[in-house]
């Protein structure tokens, strides 16, 4: 695997740094993925820096990683709690939240949660496998 790029940024626990992650991710991405992808990407680093904000504590650092096969995203907080997802109900009832990892395992082609043994805390990952980084244009 070739790893064609790797950023990372550091977001304050404001409900403002869901919208900078957003804006950050789609600059970060824009160079490697085509539109679809980026619009994936984006959703769902958007949903982990929503759930960090939310269930997590302390600042929030977002890391990609741009391989020539997939595409990684890793959101990192200090919490030592594990993130659920939770199963929606078979009812139909409307909920206001708690469609995040599940949008996100919909999403991705994996992901998952790391304890960040040494330091404390945890990473919620996720990749999307894709067969080339070049921006493919239509």
């Amino acid at each position: 695997m070739t790893v064609i790029r790797t950023d990372a940024r550091l977001f304050s626990p404001d409900p403002c740094s869901v919208s900078d992650a957003r804006r950050w991710l789609r600059d970060v991405a824009r160079p490697c993925l085509n539109d679809e992808e980026v619009d994936d990407l984006v959703l769902a680093g958007s949903e982990l820096v929503t759930n960090a904000l939310l269930h997590g504590q302390g600042d929030i650092e977002v890391r990609v990683v741009c391989e020539d096969s997939m595409f990684h995203l890793e959101v990192v907080d200090s919490a030592p709690w594990n993130p659920e997802q939770i199963q929606p109900s078979p009812s139909g009832t409307l909920s206001r939240g708690g469609r995040g990892l599940t949008i996100v395992a919909t999403l991705a082609s994996s992901w998952g949660v790391a304890s960040r043994e040494n330091i404390g805390g945890k990473r919620v990952w996720v990749t999307f496998d894709r067969s080339t980084c070049a921006k493919t244009t239509e």
